[in-house]
């Protein structure tokens, strides 16, 4: 437990070393050491050669020592930039007031050095230092000769120099970290404890702001106080969150049962409050021990007593994992070990969370020992028997268990036995689909609504891509809108590599008795699958839209061409005789008509691409193009997007989406408020060859369409009702129409202004990557 205590009492001296050598400042080295150590603790698992912490830990000193310096040089050049006239800041006050104090400082210390110098060379030196007068001058004054006053200064010097050693050597001995640094924070054994309230947003919507903060008010003045009571350390609040932990500062060695007793408390207390007028809320909270690092913490401007460590981090996902599984207290394995014979606990699951090293065994803590009731007690013991089966993959023999505790008495019925019925079914089912399919409707639903989605990912995982998304596409009505929210659930690792090798075979025989029946075609056709394939298939594209050569845009400087006719580029005739500029890698490309060529070589040759982007050419191409009639429309980001790139995004339960194919488009163009979607004419240089829409409830809310520009970039629109944005349905739409364009082959682009935020948001999200930039002039009359 002492171990890193030991390690900072061994290393101190030498990070606040390094630190000091750096940034020349005694109490900022001071806070750089701290930091350096927490950082090394934090990331201590990261280390690969234990033998190397102590490079290792300076390496950390010495980064951390100059972000300090670039934080405090970039402050002092925004100091001088600052008004003459204004009133100095309070961080100018300090260090104007830090300067006059080392300023006083300096002074005092001359002082005592020049005392200590005996009579007859402390004057000579004041003479010729204070007065600037040469030894044979000093001689004068003094009445002897300037060899003698020579040698005066000499020893006056060589005392001085051994008086400066000694006064630093006793400041550093004096401003080195002593026992009190590393008493700082110390590694110590604890519990942590995160909560929250379930359900606190949507039961508070419609109460006043005051009225909320005086009601959190109270809940955080409560559950403080039992904090206390139990003697744990409340830690910080935040919302209707709340971090405490218990065994520091006071050591306790039954910190766990102690926190337990604590949580138990809150619950009884949150559930007396509808007695009182107050919302019925549900506490979500979870439990961890272990080590961690306890004292005070934070920055050079701000420092609490506070925790960090492993505990902290899994408390936090403990209490995340309430939600998932619809219960009030999870624990992790050490809790429940040292509680287990006082209180009532069940365990959850093997389950992985994101940045830990190992999968943990994540548990309910229920109640204190002997206050289940008869039925609860049953219920327990039905689940447990299920449990102890569904380890041993006997799927058939634990369904039952699970589907009986499924009913079991008051809160302890709810979704755990449930959740484990629906994966038996899945593994049960999976290996037939036509059993799955013949299922009644309303079982249909309650499976898809609530399987856990990780008993397909693990065999979806490492299936070949072709036969998983033509399974995925077949089942998407029924499957994708259910089980989206699994897909950031807590990752489940009970299984092996063989275990889901064998769940990959059941997969693709599914989708190959799929393919027997009809249903799905496993040729999916032409794949764009990476994304160094798509990378590769834009440079021939632009070339051609540009009429230059595909090295003019990795090479440095801009080149201008002119305008011309090319097999295969994208289609836009208005802009037959437009300026158009393009840059993609280090090049940048100016196309435009034989008339402008000469203003655009004279203008624009000379420039870098950061130059010919900078809003004064912008606006010197705007007046240029003026008198035709035509503005200057961009930058505009090309987003393009590839199967391996594109990101799953959360299905809304209430969206209904179709995919219209081109026979069929026509039918959309009637809804004139989706124009940047669809466009309302046909047009038959870039035909509308898809599109997605969104319904709520049959009524047209959003839709996407795609145009294809070429044969091989398909460029994507989108238009929402405005009284639906702002509610993630553009991600949903665009991304099911990306998915049927690179089924097809095809590149989807993404065209947004830089300014866009909110489309380039979109983009982004979906797994989009901006490709290349482009400039052009457009004409008024079009919008």
């Amino acid at each position: 437990m002492h171990a890193f205590t030991a390690l900072i009492d061994r290393y101190k001296d030498a990070v606040y070393g390094v630190a000091l050598n750096l940034v020349s400042d005694f109490d900022a080295a001071e806070d750089i050491a701290q930091e350096a150590f927490l950082k090394a603790y934090l990331h201590l698992r990261t280390l690969d050669q234990p033998t190397r912490f102590g490079n290792w830990l300076r390496i950390i000193a010495a980064n951390q020592a100059r972000s300090y310096l670039r934080q405090r040089a970039r402050l002092a050049a925004h100091s001088l930039a600052e008004e003459p006239d204004l009133a100095p800041s309070v961080e100018q006050q300090a260090a104007l007031q830090e300067h006059e104090e080392r300023r006083q400082l300096l002074e005092r210390a001359a002082i005592e050095a020049i005392d200590k110098l005996p009579e007859e060379n402390r004057l000579p030196l004041i003479l010729h230092y204070m007065g600037g007068r040469t030894a044979e001058q000093v001689g004068t004054v003094l009445g002897i000769s300037g060899a003698a006053a020579k040698m005066r200064l000499h020893r006056a010097r060589r005392r001085l120099q051994q008086e400066a050693l000694e006064m630093v050597e006793e400041t550093l001995k004096q401003k080195g970290p002593g026992p009190e640094f590393t008493d700082r924070f110390r590694q110590t054994q604890l519990t942590v404890l995160c909560a929250d309230l379930g359900g606190f947003a949507l039961r508070t919507q419609d109460i006043d702001a005051v009225k909320v903060a005086e009601l959190l008010f109270d809940y955080h003045g409560e559950m403080g106080d039992i904090v206390q009571t139990h003697g744990g350390t409340l830690d910080r609040c935040d919302g209707s969150g709340f971090t405490a932990f218990f065994g520091a500062p006071i050591t306790c060695e039954n910190h766990a049962m102690q926190a337990c007793t604590a949580v138990l408390e809150m619950r009884e207390k949150l559930a007396t409050w509808p007695e009182s007028g107050k919302p019925e809320v549900e506490l979500r909270c979870g439990l961890s021990s272990g080590h961690a690092l306890v004292g005070d913490m934070g920055s050079r401007h701000r420092a609490d007593y506070t925790v960090a460590g492993d505990p902290v981090h899994l408390a936090d996902r403990l209490q995340k994992l309430c939600s998932r599984f619809r219960l009030s207290i999870a624990i992790d394995e050490q809790v429940c070990e040292q509680v287990k014979e006082a209180m009532e606990v069940r365990e959850l699951d093997r389950i992985t969370f994101p940045g830990a090293a190992d999968s943990v065994t994540a548990g309910e803590l229920l109640c204190p020992r002997g206050a289940l009731t008869g039925g609860q007690q049953r219920t327990i013991s039905l689940f447990n028997q299920g449990l102890t089966l569904f380890k041993e993959k006997k799927w058939r023999e634990a369904l039952p268990l699970f589907e009986e505790a499924g009913q079991g008495e008051g809160d302890l019925r709810d979704w755990l036995s449930w959740r484990y019925r629906d994966r038996c079914w899945i593994h049960l089912e999976a290996p037939h689909f036509p059993g799955l399919s013949r299922l009644p409707k309303e079982d249909m639903v309650m499976l898809l609504r609530h399987v856990d989605q990780r008993d397909l990912l693990e065999s979806f995982r490492e299936t070949d891509p072709e036969v998983r998304d033509g399974f995925l596409r077949v089942m998407s009505q029924r499957v994708r809108l259910y089980m989206t929210e699994e897909f950031d659930a807590v990752d489940h690792t009970g299984y092996s590599k063989e275990e889901i090798a064998g769940k990959q075979n059941k997969i693709v025989d599914i989708a190959g008795w799929l393919a027997q029946e009809g249903k799905i075609d496993l040729d999916l056709g032409p794949q764009v699958a990476d994304h160094r394939a798509v990378m590769d298939r834009i440079p021939p594209q632009l070339a051609a839209d540009f009429n230059c050569r595909e090295s003019s845009l990795a090479e440095e400087g801009v080149s201008i061409v002119e305008a011309g006719e090319l097999p295969g580029r994208r289609r836009f005739p208005w802009l037959e005789k437009s300026l158009k500029i393009v840059t993609m890698g280090s090049g940048v490309v100016v196309t435009c008509d034989s008339q402008r060529l000469e203003w655009a070589e004279k203008n624009l040759g000379n420039l870098d691409r950061d130059q010919l982007f900078s809003a004064g050419t912008l606006a010197l191409l705007q007046e240029f193009v003026a008198p035709d009639g035509q503005f200057i429309a961009g930058p505009d980001l090309k987003f393009v997007c590839s199967k391996d790139r594109l990101r799953p995004v959360p299905y809304t339960n209430w969206l209904q989406l179709e995919l219209y194919e081109e026979d069929r488009i026509d039918e959309l163009r009637q809804h004139t408020e989706f124009q940047h979607g669809l466009s309302s004419t046909p047009q038959p240089d870039r035909p509308d060859v898809l599109a997605c829409v969104a319904r709520k409830e049959n009524q047209l809310i959003a839709l996407a369409g795609t145009s294809a520009d070429s044969d091989d970039f398909w460029q994507i629109g989108i238009s929402v009702l405005p009284e639906f944005r702002g509610r993630g349905i553009a991600r949903e739409v665009v991304h099911e129409l990306t998915r049927a364009i690179l089924a097809r082959g095809k590149i989807p682009y993404y065209s947004t202004h830089v300014d866009n935020l909110a489309s380039n948001n979109v983009a982004i999200h979906l797994g989009y990557w901006p490709a290349w930039t482009e400039i052009y002039a457009r004409d008024l009359s079009r919008t």
